[in-house]
């Protein structure tokens, strides 16, 4: 009975680890989605189609960038998060025999909130410009792909042009 339930437990571990992986590469196939929807005029299954086409042929450059952006944000927030816990424990004490309490746990909280405002602008305009550089680079693939097709395949010389 042990061994079954050990066993099951290992199974439900990987279904779940399966699962987040698959999650993530849906998310960033589909990342894109929201600015085709907003900048390209896209709408529902066109801006995800079109988001997981801006990745094709380029996936893991493009992912490898999408994870550095949520790094940066996440590690900025992180760090603002520590920042406001650990100077909350120094002034707090002071903030409590001075009675400025209140206002000292305001101003940390607000700097913590303005940390991450700039972090998200900071997320969305590097998501955004790397949205312009690839569906630029998409236009241009799709340009040169146009004017392959237009070109006329010539025909075979006679025998009596030789």
């Amino acid at each position: 009975m042990t061994r079954l339930s050990n066993d099951m437990g290992v199974f439900m571990y990987l279904v779940l680890v399966m699962m987040i992986l698959v999650g993530a590469l849906i998310y960033v196939w589909l990342y894109f989605a929201q600015f085709a929807l907003i900048f390209s005029g896209k709408r529902s299954w066109h801006a995800l189609i079109f988001s997981r086409d801006l990745m094709r042929k380029r996936f893991f450059k493009v992912a490898t960038r999408i994870v550095v952006f949520l790094a940066v944000w996440s590690g900025f927030n992180s760090w603002a998060a520590g920042t406001f816990v650990v100077v909350s424990l120094l002034f707090g004490p002071v903030g409590v025999v001075t009675g400025f309490l209140g206002t000292t746990i305001f101003l940390l909280d607000l700097a913590e909130i303005g940390v991450h405002f700039a972090t998200v602008v900071f997320l969305i305009a590097a998501s955004l410009r790397l949205y312009q550089d690839l569906a630029g680079v998409q236009v241009a693939e799709r340009a040169d792909t146009r004017a392959v097709a237009a070109m006329q395949a010539t025909g075979g010389l006679s025998e009596a042009a030789l």
